[in-house]
């Protein structure tokens, strides 16, 4: 799946922002943010449903990040990355996904764990959400624009920046997780 990257008249990406953390964490992200993304049960950074609604006005993406299967019924991503799922589990959760919801696969990934997640999804149709870094040391829009060249088929968000308390993407594809 190719993501819909759409450009400007000016020739510049139509973006959108994108903020993640862990549900002890959801009042770090800006009240006024269009999108928020957290995690699911049973996940010990699972939000609550009163994390949830301090942002009645946003698109909410919910992610899997614990457990013994990815959880596809609850969230459309699926975390990939040391201490949550495999990349055997991303194909699991692709094809259960895709079964249950047409076109709202999504996995979360870094640059490492891209080749193995490639080998184990080929053949699928899902979204891409890229980590490009993740040391604690901000990452620029360069860094964002360099992904977005490298021609990743699927890749509709970019995490670039862990802003203290929560990470901030930049989201490419408006299609994917549409503002309510």
């Amino acid at each position: 799946m190719t993501a819909s990257l759409v450009p400007t008249t000016e020739g510049k990406l139509m973006t959108r922002e994108c903020f993640d953390t862990i549900g002890q964490h959801a009042s770090s992200i800006p009240a006024a943010a269009g999108m928020v993304a957290g995690y699911v049960l049973p996940s010990p950074f699972a939000w609550t449903d009163t994390e949830w609604d301090r942002f009645p006005d946003a698109a909410h993406v919910r992610i899997t990040v614990h457990g013994t299967l990815p959880d596809w019924r609850h969230a459309s991503v699926v975390d990939v990355e040391t201490g949550a799922f495999t990349p055997a589990d991303a194909r699991w959760f692709v094809l259960a996904r895709e079964a249950y919801r047409p076109g709202s696969a999504t996995v979360y990934c870094n640059l490492s764990t891209l080749p193995a997640v490639r080998m184990a999804c080929r053949g699928l149709s899902y979204h891409l959400w890229l980590a490009v870094r993740w040391d604690k040391a901000p990452a620029s829009l360069e860094e964002v624009a360099q992904a977005v060249r490298a021609d990743l088929g699927g890749l509709v968000a970019v995490q670039w920046r862990d802003a203290g308390a929560c990470d901030q993407s930049v989201v490419f594809d408006p299609d994917w997780h549409p503002h309510p």
